[in-house]
């Protein structure tokens, strides 16, 4: 497990089994500024959330891994109070009828997925997501 972000770049958690996809995943989106970090599986996260402070801007899921399945992560984060909000992108080579009606997911791509959509959506939920940020803060 990779896990690091730099201070001022928008940082994005990968959570994939797959080595290689992440890898890949890494390198585009270093390669348009972010940081990144990678947990290989549900268990890898969890304890990257509980070792950190700082959350990242997005976490991109991949739902069929050992130990702990992205299922069962995203049901772990939305409760907590410290992580609900962190959208959600699963990126996943399984068919996920579910994850389109998934109210705890912000999006759902399929692998292999465009790179250039990819970084569309990360972008739009990142900006969605300031947003929200600022009017709890606002209300809080």
């Amino acid at each position: 497990m990779e896990l690091g972000f730099a201070a001022e770049a928008p940082s994005i958690l990968i959570v994939d089994d797959d080595h290689d996809c992440r890898g890949a995943l890494r390198e585009l989106l270093e390669g348009k500024g972010f940081a990144v970090a990678e947990a290989a599986n549900g268990q890898d996260a969890l304890d990257y959330f509980m070792a950190r402070d700082r959350e990242p801007a997005v976490i991109i899921l991949d739902v069929v891994m050992p130990v702990i399945s992205g299922w069962e992560l995203v049901a772990i984060i939305k409760s907590y109070y410290r992580l609900c909000r962190i959208p959600i992108l699963v990126v996943s080579g399984a068919d996920s009828p579910l994850a389109l009606n998934h109210r705890a997911v912000n999006g759902y791509m399929r692998k292999p997925c465009d790179g250039e959509a990819l970084l569309r959506a990360v972008g739009a939920l990142i900006e969605e997501h300031s947003g929200i940020q600022e009017k709890v803060e606002e209300v809080s």
